[in-house]
């Protein structure tokens, strides 16, 4: 198809060929919401994949973040394969900067404890959008983001048990009072994290534990 977005991936040890439910959940999102000239971030970069897609849909400036500096290796070829402009980096390095669209195709794990995090990264009108939560889970997930943003399932996939959350930020997100708190028990939960990483993957180790199996992003 002459008209159709063509991507060329290798994702080494990462997440994100594209044939899974979620990332197929996000790339058919994305194709929708991206306007030219654009700001987009993803949040858990695993390959790339949805970074690079938002440049070739006409994003202007486009970055991705993820917690394995493996995926973050693979972004950065993936994107020089793809001939497009990308910024990758480790999420130790801070992530600076609000964004017209923040996609997040990971665990629902990670979902909760960074949901500060995410947040704080989505312009006022701008767009979220959640992917990796399975049924039982969009409840909550939706619940714990409605402190910044209300959230609403978008779509599904596998007789209904993957779930697409979205969601558009009306005012300044503001840090104050209880919410400070919040980052700060996030900043202490990343920091953990970190250390899991180096101390032997439990970001890949105990949250594939916890949640369902995902194979690829």
């Amino acid at each position: 198809d002459p008209a159709a977005v063509n991507l060329i991936l290798d994702p080494g040890m990462a997440f994100g060929t594209g044939s899974h439910p979620t990332t197929r959940l996000c790339l058919e999102w994305l194709e929708r919401n991206v306007s030219e000239g654009c700001s987009v971030l993803d949040y858990g970069c695993g390959s790339g994949i949805l970074a690079i897609a938002a440049v070739r849909l006409g994003a202007a400036r486009v970055a991705g973040v993820d917690i394995d500096p493996q995926a973050v290796e693979a972004a950065r070829s993936n994107a020089e394969r793809n001939g497009v402009v990308a910024l990758f980096a480790d999420s130790a390095q801070p992530v600076a900067g609000e964004y017209d669209v923040v996609v997040a195709n990971i665990l629902s794990n990670p979902l909760r404890v960074l949901a500060p995090a995410i947040c704080a990264h989505v312009r006022s009108g701008g767009l979220l959008a959640l992917s990796g939560i399975l049924r039982e889970q969009a409840e909550e997930i939706m619940a714990i983001y409605a402190q910044w943003l209300p959230m609403q399932v978008a779509d599904m996939r596998e007789d209904n048990e993957r779930h697409f959350l979205k969601g558009r930020s009306t005012e300044e997100v503001e840090f104050t009072g209880a919410r400070k708190a919040i980052l700060i028990v996030f900043a202490l939960s990343f920091a953990v994290m970190i250390w899991g990483v180096s101390s032997g993957g439990w970001w890949m180790g105990e949250m594939l534990a916890t949640d369902s199996p995902v194979t690829e992003r």
